[in-house]
């Protein structure tokens, strides 16, 4: 089922995005790299619906995240995902569940997003980047689709091309990663229930900065990095999955003793 976001609702976010832009004492690495748009990711018709036999979308909608202390894209990832489930979080109630871990106060990154997922009541699986040996790419790119062909959706971490990670000087795996972004779906030429991942499976992902949704063949989205301080390679793309790590945190539903 596909969905229409009313227009109404976009101005609004489009204005809160607008009146949130950091000034220039916030400056963040987790922020959009100066220059780059929606529209620029959409490039070579990466936004166009693809006509393929098999496809699970989870039920949730585009938009805008807000952009001050940081950049709000882990709270707004989180918020798109948990609305897959039928349930709506503000995107400031995903900061105060949580602590600071290194990023400009509570934000949201992978050395917190456990604990501001837990405390907001969520059953949720995150992908065991601490644990999987090392390169994880398929590993990851395997537990992505599993869920997506569940309905699950995904908050996932990801690296911006030709910027230096990690991140806030952090310790890696910690840091790796400029944008969490809510992924959405999945098509594919294959029936869903066969597991493997193909080449040309698409992955349906928003942007977190506007209305359209991006579709990713699954055999583009790993990118390269050459060591600590070293900036991220992503080839003809702005951003890509780490490498050697990967970050995921799939919604499957709520831990609360209330049945809804």
């Amino acid at each position: 089922m596909r969905y229409t976001v009313p227009a109404s609702f976009l101005l609004a976010s489009a204005s809160i995005a607008a009146d949130a832009s950091p000034n220039a004492a916030e400056v963040s690495q987790m922020v959009w790299p100066e220059g780059l748009t929606e529209e620029s990711m959409c490039q070579g018709g990466l936004c166009e619906n693809q006509d393929m036999p098999y496809e699970r979308i989870a039920a949730s909608q585009p938009g805008y995240q807000w952009n001050d202390a940081g950049g709000y894209c882990g709270s707004w990832a989180t918020q798109r995902a948990v609305l897959s489930k039928g349930a709506w979080i503000s995107q400031q109630q995903v900061r105060d569940a949580t602590s600071p871990c290194g990023g400009n106060d509570n934000e949201i990154l992978s050395c917190n997003i456990d604990e501001a997922w837990t405390n907001l009541k969520l059953d949720y699986d995150g992908f065991d980047f601490e644990s999987q040996p090392i390169p994880q790419t398929d590993a990851y790119l395997s537990w992505l689709k599993g869920h997506l062909v569940k309905g699950d959706a995904v908050a996932w971490m990801i690296l911006w091309s030709g910027q230096t990670y990690p991140i806030y000087d952090l310790t890696p795996p910690a840091g790796m990663y400029g944008h969490v972004e809510p992924v959405i779906g999945i098509q594919s030429n294959h029936p869903l229930n066969d597991t493997k991942v193909y080449d040309d499976d698409v992955i349906l992902h928003y942007t977190d900065g506007g209305v359209n949704t991006v579709h990713r063949q699954a055999s583009t989205i790993a990118g390269t990095w050459e060591g600590e301080g070293e900036k991220a390679d992503c080839g003809d793309y702005d951003y890509c999955i780490s490498n050697p790590w990967g970050f995921g945190w799939a919604v499957q539903g709520f831990n609360d003793e209330k049945d809804y």
